[in-house]
């Protein structure tokens, strides 16, 4: 089949549109305690995503998703301290919460794991490309080289 000069660029032209117009969240990365306010680690990161840019200094956010990874096991078991300080692997967890409206305030006095969760599949019409990444990852955290810090700069963008 034969496209003429004109046609391919007709052809380019729409195919730019189309990415131009493609759904993508925003994300911007928080430092909350991993657990509660008397925190075990004050440098969990957790990742806002939301349809529209971050302003500079924004606190306030509305319709926007949190995720994070974090350990399955209870980290207050000494055990699985014991095993995380000595670099084991141990199961990991993604978790995903949708907020109306929240705070940097409220994410840091109130860590994720108080809130309810949804999966992945609530993005997936939102950012397919986003949906991809967080699927991919594997869920097995080790505290030196795969932790949410990892994870906040996998999604980041």
């Amino acid at each position: 089949m034969y496209i003429s000069m004109r046609n391919g660029v007709k052809w380019f032209m729409y195919a730019l549109c189309l990415v131009a117009q493609s759904k993508q969240l925003f994300t911007k990365i928080l430092n909350t305690p991993i657990y509660d306010l008397n925190q075990i680690c004050g440098n969990h990161h957790v990742v806002l995503l939301q349809k529209t840019p971050f302003e500079v200094n924004q606190r306030e956010y509305e319709d926007v998703y949190a995720i994070d990874f974090s350990p399955s096991d209870d980290i207050n078991d000494w055990k699985n301290i014991v095993k995380m300080l000595l670099g084991k692997t141990i199961p990991g967890k993604i978790r995903l919460v949708y907020f109306d409206q929240i705070s940097d305030e409220a994410l840091f006095i109130k860590p994720l794991h108080n809130y309810p969760t949804t999966t992945p599949d609530a993005i997936q019409q939102i950012d397919i490309e986003l949906y991809n990444k967080i699927i991919q990852w594997d869920p097995q955290f080790q505290l030196y080289f795969r932790n949410c810090q990892h994870f906040g700069r996998y999604l980041y963008r």
